[in-house]
């Protein structure tokens, strides 16, 4: 019956998605070169220094920025914003909104200083929106940006009390849970719809379920739903391993498969705290990656691990292919390549082999000056920009 529901309501959410043009100030990226949005600008005092190249703010701290940037409020969307809202003032205030584990434990999140909150509660969604969304809306912001949505009960949410001391099981606790599924899909599509006709912009950070293939229909509808997807992933995954293999084709596959109708964001975290001291390796390959996948509503960030708030750039964000000349293509040689108007872009996915690549007529250098003809072989994991010589 669950799975029923589910379909069903995924059915029912495309009927947002025609709201979407009811926004009146969203994002316009270039489509050429490397289009950029800024995770928070606490720590940029000037926005010159974007230097034109940066066209969305995810957290911004004024509503209003010079063109072309476009700013958002964030917001977390399943946890109460508001830190002196702790455990006890729910438990006090009201206690039928907190959210506890099948073992009867509460929730908590972010090294326990987040309340999350019954968003299945239509009394927890207007005090959401009257608290944290509407006067927000009044001091002029155009988007919203939400944070932390995930098809995956990642906090184990079982249910909660009602207001007599009544336990009400809402969810099993498992990490994927189709109950939990449906109601993210409801929460998200309530907010959307409401901010949609209001005028107002939706991006979301939403986690690609990696090697949870049943999520994707859902997770579809998740991006249909809103104006831009936030990947805080990207194909770095924050993590000491890059996204590779089955798991690269995976995402790969689906990040193009949105690439054409929807705006998205990809945020490449690196495995150094400042991205000043990755390796060049890791940051060609997330380069390389956003260029072989983009298409002209495609943003990128690179940072060190959690390096936000500070406009961070690099040389190979610099580089500019021009715009695509073709789509992707995997090389007979296994590696992957695209074509650009100024160059093209070479990734090899594999965490296994090395992988070749076949190059257009002439003599071509990557953006460290090493020059190639004829074929490029690279390493694993690894991603190459090239430029006619």
């Amino acid at each position: 019956m669950r799975n029923c529901r589910l379909i069903v309501m995924m059915l029912v959410a495309c009927s947002t998605a025609s709201l979407h043009a009811q926004a009146k100030l969203l994002p316009k990226p270039s489509g050429e070169g490397v289009d950029r949005a800024q995770p928070f600008d606490r720590k940029v005092p000037d926005p010159q220094v974007y230097g034109g190249r940066v066209y969305f703010v995810w957290g911004a701290q004024k509503p209003k920025n010079p063109a072309p940037v476009v700013g958002s409020k964030y917001l977390p969307f399943s946890r109460d914003a508001d830190h002196s809202h702790t455990l006890e003032w729910y438990k006090q205030n009201h206690p039928d909104w907190v959210m506890y584990q099948k073992d009867r434990t509460p929730v908590l999140e972010y090294k326990n200083n987040a309340t999350p909150i019954d968003f299945t509660n239509p009394a927890v969604r207007e005090f959401y929106w009257n608290t944290f969304v509407q006067p927000n809306i009044d001091a002029g912001y155009p988007m919203f940006a939400f944070d932390n949505v995930d098809l995956q009960n990642g906090s184990h949410r079982a249910g909660h009390y009602d207001a007599q001391g009544k336990w009400v099981a809402q969810y099993t606790g498992e990490k994927v849970d189709d109950a939990y599924a449906l109601a993210v899909l409801e929460w998200i599509q309530y907010l959307t719809t409401r901010l949609h006709a209001a005028g107002i912009g939706v991006a979301a950070n939403m986690t690609y379920p990696l090697g949870k293939p049943q999520l994707l229909p859902a997770m579809r509808k998740l991006v249909e739903m809103v104006d831009v997807w936030g990947d805080e992933q990207g194909f770095t995954q924050h993590s000491d391993s890059e996204i590779s293999d089955e798991k690269w084709e995976q995402k790969f596959g689906f990040v193009r498969s949105v690439e054409k109708d929807h705006m998205h964001w990809a945020i490449n975290e690196l495995t150094t705290p400042h991205l000043s001291d990755a390796t060049q390796k890791q940051i060609d390959w997330a380069v390389a990656n956003y260029y072989l996948y983009r298409e002209s509503g495609s943003m990128v960030t690179l940072t060190g691990a959690q390096e936000y708030g500070v406009y961070l750039d690099t040389p190979a964000m610099q580089v500019n292919l021009g715009r695509p000349a073709g789509d992707p293509v995997k090389d007979k040689g296994g590696a992957w390549k695209r074509v650009y108007s100024k160059g093209l872009t070479v990734v090899n996915p594999s965490s296994k082999a090395s992988e070749t690549a076949s190059l257009p007529p002439g003599r071509w250098v990557d953006s460290h000056g090493k020059e190639y003809s004829g074929e490029i072989r690279l390493e694993t994991v690894s991603g190459v920009l090239l430029r006619a010589k």
